[in-house]
């Protein structure tokens, strides 16, 4: 077994993390159909977020058709299976990140229509939003397909984050029918180069290309009247509007389907895709970025981001010892810093990381990680995929004996997350690391001892070890860190990675 890498997009006849969670459900075939549409995977994060999100859309759409009620009666099934695994890693809610209001914040690229539908606006925003995610899965479930809609989608997404009261999204009418015209007429009345007019002019018009097969356009449509020639930010200058067929489909070379498109009639400022990113994208980007790769090429041995020997070596000591102290707080705490520094996990993470046989922890002492894979990698076809290893989804390694006894003797509770698992309260376990991290500071003795320190030392000493990104990755990394380059390129087998685990963490924890 090892991890090698796979296509986010495509799962094969496998299906996404809906199917897992579903299983062999009557609504299975429309689950899967769901998740090629929004490109699901396996290690889609968020995907109690998702199904909450689209019940809520689905169920304020006033006419509802056949697809509709088949969405409805599949994400219901998912939900209803869903609560059976409440505290598995597959169906646990993802926080909004800070800076995007998104629960997807740095896979924003892997998971666009996703990260669309849960991008939440300003509070004032919040029907206009609504209204926005409605009108684009009316026309993703016409189109029955995600192509060509891609785009659009990312750049609401922007706009959803960035728009206040005052702009042209805070301005859409709420008062919305079936047939969209109070939309259609404000949006006539916007300048020609605003960006929320742009995308959902062109949404209305998937619609109604969808929805009207037979009244679809074969004569030139007449120009509209152009008055403000500014372009959109880095939008190349053309004479006047022009006509192009939009690729919803891209075409099969193993069936020799050819492409779907639709017809669309375009104003110069239409014609560019790729405005520039956003304050808020660029931030929620850069937490996902590559930071953390030229950090870790410019680490040296003697990094002041480092614990030193000395106290490393005194920090063992004291967990040691403060993992078995007959203070309940003390235990408590130290055990949850220990986790803290053999995983790189955060405090807020550790503390309501799932406790049980497929939780992230459990009383055996094993340890969880879903194997993050770099997007859009190679996948294999049907023709030679027979020919690969086969790849684990997940990695399944030992916690060192010390963590080990302590979840063996502390944990009270399994299905649940840690802090209530070991049977406190989430801002008492708070208040037991800072007791724990006022001792391994020794008074002042040793105050380089912080909990960044902590969180870090594993990923640096892995990478000073083996000066393997990818062994760091897999090992170390976090959410919001992509998959360095050599991801695409190396295997790293499942039982290399364990026992490099286990040296790393078996040094780390010695006196």
């Amino acid at each position: 077994m090892h991890a090698n890498k796979l296509n986010a997009e495509n799962d094969g006849d496998t299906g996404g993390v809906l199917t897992e969670i579903v299983g062999s459900s009557p609504c299975a075939t429309t689950v899967q159909q769901i998740e090629r549409l929004l490109g699901i995977d396996r290690d889609f994060p968020a995907a109690l977020n998702l199904v909450e999100k689209l019940l809520g859309i689905l169920q304020v759409i006033p006419v509802k058709d056949v697809s509709v009620l088949e969405w409805v009666r599949a994400l219901e099934s998912v939900q209803d299976a869903g609560k059976l695994r409440k505290y598995d890693l597959s169906w646990t809610r993802l926080a909004a990140t800070s800076l995007a209001g998104n629960p997807l914040g740095g896979k924003f690229k892997r998971y666009p229509l996703p990260a669309f539908l849960l991008q939440e606006p300003l509070a004032e925003l919040g029907e206009q939003a609504n209204l926005i995610h409605r009108l684009f899965l009316e026309v993703a479930i016409q189109q029955k397909t995600f192509r060509g809609i891609q785009a659009i989608a990312d750049e609401l997404r922007k706009l959803i984050a960035i728009s206040n009261p005052k702009s042209s999204m805070g301005q859409l009418p709420t008062d919305v029918s079936t047939d969209w015209s109070a939309w259609a007429e404000y949006l006539a009345n916007l300048p020609a180069n605003d960006a929320l007019s742009v995308m959902l002019n062109k949404l209305l018009r998937l619609r109604a290309s969808s929805s009207s097969p037979t009244s679809r356009q074969t004569s030139p449509i007449s120009l509209i009247s152009q008055t403000d020639s500014n372009p959109l930010s880095g939008v190349g200058i053309s004479v006047g509007p022009t006509y192009c067929s939009m690729v919803i489909e891209p075409g099969d070379s193993q069936t020799a389907e050819p492409p779907k498109s639709v017809d669309l009639h375009l104003t110069p400022q239409e014609e560019e895709e790729d405005e520039p990113a956003s304050e808020h994208e660029v931030d929620a980007q850069c937490r996902e970025t590559r930071h953390w790769i030229s950090r870790h090429q410019r680490l040296t041995p003697n990094d002041s981001g480092r614990l030193t020997p000395i106290e490393r070596s005194w920090l063992a000591s004291r967990l040691r010892e403060l993992t078995v102290s007959e203070d309940i707080g003390l235990r408590s705490g130290a055990g949850i810093v220990a986790l803290m520094y053999v995983t790189g996990m955060p405090l807020d993470d550790v503390l309501q990381a799932a406790v049980g046989p497929e939780g992230t922890f459990d009383v055996g002492g094993a340890y969880r990680r879903t194997i993050r894979l770099p997007s859009n990698a190679y996948t294999p076809n049907a023709d030679v995929a027979e020919q690969f290893l086969p790849r684990e989804t997940t990695l399944i390694l030992q916690l060192p004996d010390m963590v080990t006894n302590w979840m063996s003797a502390n944990v009270q509770h399994q299905n649940c997350a840690l802090a209530q698992a070991l049977g406190v309260e989430l801002s008492n376990a708070k208040e037991d690391v800072d007791k724990v991290m006022e001792c391994l500071r020794a008074g002042g003795r040793y105050t380089r001892i912080r909990r960044e320190r902590i969180r870090a030392a594993l990923a640096i000493e892995l990478n000073l070890r083996y000066r393997d990104f990818g062994v760091v990755h897999h090992l170390a990394s976090g959410p919001d860190q992509v998959a360095p380059m050599i991801n695409y390129y190396v295997v790293h087998f499942i039982d290399d990675l364990k026992h490099r685990y286990t040296e790393v963490t078996e040094d780390m924890l010695r006196v």
